[in-house]
């Protein structure tokens, strides 16, 4: 005899046995044609997420575990032997972040039963639950599923963004995970192959990289900025050069001029800048980016190079 049944039979006598706890569809159906409507077997059914995209999006999304043992102090019959009300909660991602609207009202029933373990009507509680809320996202599934197909087996991630809202879509990783492995429960074999494969791991907002050379277009765009040509602060302690951008017209990149901090000294304010070895401008600006003047600090204009 397992031991969860003689458990059960040792406390909780009068509740019913659960013999299976996730049937599918076909399952239930040829099940629900053959057991009598009074029979000692019953099923009970309640509802489960359902992830028709598979893997897309698992990250962001995250999934939900079940909870045994959801709050329940509205309902009456705290001092009878009553169900755990069983439930779900987010476990991570969206799921996760926004369970409180997501999660909505338990809603439960309370009879009294014969030995046998019949149900007598009427039932002394009653509570009708409430569904939780909608939850809209910025994702595009075409555009999350065309992100996935072309990670494949590449390890990173994909964020794209939109620049008028900052709103993200898709955001795409591999590897990762599927969202309806998941739910309403995890076998140890699929925690097991998840953490072997890294699918918990989340590049996007776990991951810490340097930004490199893609920061250099920060720095170029603000470079090619119209603006006060100001000598940059030099070092006290040796003779520094810096390659920084003078005035000119918004509709051309402006000249670079040569500054040199020919004497240095203690003090910074006491040094003497030289300008030199002007390089005039040929590349014209883009309209926008002409017009534009909040790419960058505006003190953050001067590149500094290693001397000759």
């Amino acid at each position: 005899m397992p031991d969860s049944l003689e458990r059960h039979i040792g406390q909780e006598l009068l509740l019913p046995y659960i013999l299976v706890d996730d049937l599918s569809p076909i399952e239930y159906a040829r099940l629900i044609e053959q057991l009598p409507v009074r029979g000692p077997l019953q099923v009970y059914s309640s509802s489960v997420r359902s992830y028709p995209y598979g893997s897309a999006a698992a990250h962001v999304l995250g999934y939900v575990g079940a909870n045994d043992e959801l709050p329940a102090s509205a309902l009456e019959g705290e001092d009878l032997r009553t169900f755990h009300i069983k439930g779900t909660i987010g476990r991570d991602g969206l799921e996760k972040q926004y369970d409180d609207q997501l999660q909505g009202q338990t809603g439960g029933i309370i009879y009294r039963v014969d030995p046998a373990g019949f149900k007598i009507d009427p039932p002394l509680y009653r509570q009708k639950p409430e569904q939780g809320q909608n939850l809209m996202t910025s994702l595009d599934i075409d555009l999350q599923l065309a992100a996935g197909r072309a990670m494949g087996s590449n390890v990173g991630g994909v964020v794209a963004l939109d620049i008028a809202s900052g709103r993200s879509s898709p955001c795409a990783a591999s590897p990762t995970t599927t969202s309806g492995e998941l739910s309403p429960r995890m076998s140890t074999a699929t925690f097991q192959r998840i953490n072997e494969e890294g699918g918990w791991f989340n590049p996007r907002r776990q991951g810490l990289y340097p930004p490199g050379s893609t920061f250099k277009i920060i720095t170029s765009c603000r470079l090619r900025l119209p603006g006060p040509s100001r000598p940059p602060r030099c070092s006290p302690a040796k003779a520094t050069t810096w390659w920084a951008s003078t005035s000119s017209p918004a509709t051309t990149a402006p000249p670079m001029a040569k500054w040199t901090c020919a004497r240095p000294s203690r003090s910074a304010a006491t040094c003497t800048i030289i300008r030199s070895d002007w390089r005039p401008a040929s590349t014209p600006l883009p309209p926008r980016l002409a017009a534009s003047t909040s790419i960058g600090p505006p003190a953050s204009s001067y590149l500094p190079r290693p001397p000759a």
